[in-house]
């Protein structure tokens, strides 16, 4: 049995929302025809309530796929417990089964498929949320788990996360979204299939997007293959400038930005995505806040009727601006610390005095704006 693995695919996204419907649909239309079973790891959509427009759309490139498809909802599809989220709509449309802390089964010539999951759910809760469910694999079949999480050998982060030690035991094979770029862990058995679509610009979510093809019957590295789709080409580059004046740095970028389209041309790619971070220092005197590029972006806007594929981010002397910056959050936690402290002391004054006053947080504002004389003439105003 193949499974065609598919992740985060984020219909309806408001930076790139063409090439969410054309390179999504191109995953599903090459695993409709590539897989037995389709799996979808959550984020299908980009929003917990679609527009119309983008549900329509969607439904139109699922209606294409004939092969059996199971699902979760993301991190992004995620509501409220008793609402709606469009993949029960699309499991009650038929569409889609939906595994978020269930089990669906399917025989496919005469091999048995189990499919558990657990939908998407905030980083901090994922261990909670696996107990609760105690997902366990069926006798007599190639069990599949599905999540939508961050876990820790993926991501870099403080918070309390999923480690691959955290997934329930026993499965055959498990299947992750939500981190973007394709990997696998477990000798095989865990694959992060990556998004269909550009979402961050970040320099990790460069290269081949597309899904994976999982052969149950395989063996080692023969069982998964990675099914590039065509995407639009997507380069980060960062330019480092030392003293450097203006005319120079809008003359180094304008060469980049041609470099790398000519390069996504020779690829077959009329407009890539670039971002170009600018770091460094100015020659002195100069503020990085004089250095428009508004002609670049502008050109490629109107090249692409509007919409804009050409980003650059500014961090030209960020060291000497974030001494500055640090300077400026010290002073506020001191002022923070001081009116926290203040308004302490005025509660417990209140308190002991039994005014009556229900809001002492108004009070100390309008004490610290206005005096005290005014402030309590505004109070007994609004109580009398």
């Amino acid at each position: 049995m193949k499974l065609a693995l598919i992740a985060d695919t984020h219909f309806g996204l408001k930076r790139f929302e063409e090439d969410a419907f054309v390179q999504a649909e191109r995953a599903l239309i090459s695993a409709d025809e590539l897989a037995d079973v389709i799996i979808l790891a959550g984020d299908i959509f980009d929003t917990r309530i679609p527009r119309p427009e983008t549900l329509s759309r969607a439904f139109e490139i699922f209606k294409k796929v004939k092969k059996p498809m199971f699902a979760i909802h993301g991190t992004h599809e995620r509501r409220a417990k008793g609402l709606v989220n469009p993949i029960q709509m699309m499991a009650t449309l038929e569409m889609v089964r939906d595994v978020h802390a269930k089990t669906e089964t399917i025989d496919i010539r005469g091999e048995k498929l189990a499919v558990s999951g657990l939908g998407g759910v905030p980083d901090e809760y994922a261990k909670s949320a696996l107990e609760a469910i105690s997902p366990k694999p069926l006798t007599g079949a190639f069990n599949v788990f599905v999540l939508h999480q961050s876990v820790v050998d993926f991501v870099f982060t403080g918070k309390d996360i999923l480690d691959l030690d955290d997934l329930p035991s026993g499965f055959d094979l498990y299947l992750c979204g939500h981190m973007h770029k394709y990997a696998t862990a477990m000798d095989g058995k865990f694959i992060i299939p990556g998004s269909t679509v550009l979402t961050q610009l970040k320099r990790e979510e460069m290269g081949e997007k597309g899904y994976v093809l999982y052969d149950t019957k395989a063996s080692g590295k023969e069982r998964i293959q990675f099914v590039p789709v065509k995407t639009r080409q997507f380069f980060f580059e960062e330019m480092e400038f030392k003293d450097a004046h203006l005319a120079q740095v809008r003359k180094d970028v304008e060469e980049t930005v041609a470099r790398l389209k000519k390069k996504a041309e020779d690829l077959g790619e009329k407009e890539p995505i670039i971002r170009i971070v600018i770091k460094g220092t100015l020659a002195a005197g100069v503020s990085p806040g004089d250095l428009s590029l508004t002609h670049v972006l502008a050109s490629s806007r109107k090249e692409n009727h509007g919409e804009q594929f050409i980003f650059i981010d500014n961090e030209l002397n960020e060291s000497m601006l974030k001494g500055k910056i640090d300077k400026i959050r010290e002073a506020r936690a001191r002022k923070t610390s001081i009116g926290e402290f203040g308004m302490g002391i005025l509660k417990e004054k209140l308190k002991e005095k039994k005014c009556g006053i229900e809001n002492p947080e108004e009070l100390f504002e309008k004490l610290c704006d206005s005096g005290a004389e005014a402030a309590f003439e505004n109070i007994k105003k609004r109580k009398g």
